[in-house]
């Protein structure tokens, strides 16, 4: 009897051990579940005051409302949307469209305050001539949840004020809002994505109280206080990242105008990405020069890439202005914690790659980055690519017309069609050791 008892507990301990370490178990209830519980969707609440037209929908406790909807009538004057505090009485809370996942037809965008269909990750930012006119934002300060997407595409804005009970700013919020210049943030700000304010090249400053305990502003940089960089402004000629950061996050930088960015010798990580735009956003990033300070433990700078000291993998590389490329020779592993400076998140506008004798292995999809119109193996033996991180193993560069050294063309060949990747490439030649690559 013990002995089924003390299996019992042990069962019972293991799925509590479960409940509480295992990612996605502990926060089994969704958002999807907790929107549910909490908003009447069948319900409509609708307001019309001047030039707009508000639609939200009501809690169930009848407390609070969602504005998910906010209609601009034509021939008004709309130059100022000052939103409502309350709607038949109820405390306005949350502002933006039900994201795509609990809406009955799944889209590919997701619909801002306005009903318009935005898609960031295809240059779309939802604009209309009808918000166009819209020159001032406010938000009342009973709003404790913004949306993605809310309020993109508003391109007359120039500064905008974040309620102070607002605690998450997530992805997409103020997407091409292509002239906002400033923003306050509130000083419990908790937890702010890196493309809050994508698309966003104007945005010079962001106010920031100092007793935020998530965030500082310094340098025209919002820093978390573990050090981490996750958002940069448009800066002068030279962007210099502050003394002390020790990550840069992705995405970091896809606002920045600077042409040269100065990493320090605090820097001990750059996440993939960071100094890159994403997949979509039109304006091609102005860097075209990154610089490592001689001091750092971590990374260096050989010919066009910044490389990782410890590990001999490529961080950053920038191509020269005809989309020419290098790898370094103190490369020796390709990951995905890369960044390609000058051009998109899977959009490469590479005319030429040329990968070193040097580089061993590529992890994951380690290639993504690097396509060109025209790669180069200086290698006699292909690259072994390994998996980590998922289960599939990614192939060598596709749609590429590929040269290797001469007397290894059927150890490529066969490396390719190995991947099923031969047929996606326009061909394979060979070099000789005094070819000028």
């Amino acid at each position: 009897m013990m002995k089924k008892m003390r299996h019992k507990l042990s069962a019972i301990l293991i799925v509590l051990l479960a409940v509480l370490f295992i990612p996605g178990i502990a926060n089994a209830k969704t958002e999807k579940e907790y929107q549910a519980n909490l908003w009447n969707f069948k319900q409509t609440i609708k307001k019309s005051s001047g030039a707009f037209t508000y639609y939200a929908y009501p809690s169930k406790n009848q407390k609070e409302a969602w504005i998910y909807k906010i209609q601009v009538k034509s021939g008004k004057n709309c130059g100022k949307l000052s939103i409502p505090s309350k709607l038949e009485n109820k405390k306005v809370t949350r502002l933006g469209s039900r994201e795509r996942q609990y809406l009955k037809k799944s889209d590919d965008q997701l619909l801002n305050i306005f009903g318009i269909g935005a898609e960031p990750w295809h240059n779309s930012a939802g604009r209309s001539p009808k918000t166009k006119k819209i020159k001032k934002l406010i938000l009342p300060n009973t709003v404790k949840v913004i949306q993605p997407t809310a309020f993109s595409g508003m391109s007359s804005i120039k500064t905008v004020k974040i309620p102070k009970k607002v605690k998450i700013l997530g992805a997409y919020v103020f997407f091409g809002c292509n002239n906002l210049r400033s923003a306050d943030l509130p000083a419990g700000l908790k937890t702010l994505d890196t493309l809050a304010f994508g698309d966003c090249p104007k945005l010079t400053k962001l106010n920031l109280s100092s007793k935020n305990k998530a965030y500082q502003i310094k340098d025209k940089c919002v820093i978390t206080k573990k050090n981490e960089l996750v958002y940069t402004m448009a800066g002068g000629q030279t962007f210099q990242i502050p003394e002390g950061v020790e990550v840069i996050k992705t995405y970091a930088f896809h606002n920045c105008t600077s042409a040269t960015v100065n990493i320090p010798a605090s820097v001990k990580k750059i996440e993939a990405s960071a100094f890159m735009k994403p997949y979509g956003e039109k304006e091609k990033p102005n860097i075209k020069n990154i610089t490592v300070d001689a001091k750092n433990s971590v990374y260096a700078r050989d010919g066009q890439c910044i490389y990782n000291k410890i590990n001999k993998s490529l961080s950053v590389a920038i191509p020269d202005e005809k989309g020419i490329l290098y790898i370094s020779d103190q490369v020796e592993c390709l990951t995905e914690e890369q960044s390609i400076a000058g051009i998109d998140y899977l959009k490469s506008e590479l005319t030429k790659v040329v990968f070193p004798e040097t580089l061993k292995t590529v992890v994951d999809n380690g290639f993504a980055n690097l396509r060109g119109e025209k790669t180069y193996f200086k290698g006699k033996n292909p690259p072994s690519l390994v998996k980590e991180k998922t289960q599939k193993t990614y192939g060598p560069p596709s749609h590429t017309h590929v040269y290797v050294p001469e007397g290894a063309e059927e150890a490529y060949r066969q490396w390719y069609k190995q991947y099923k990747e031969y047929e996606w490439i326009s061909g394979l030649e060979t070099f000789k050791p005094e070819d000028k690559i």
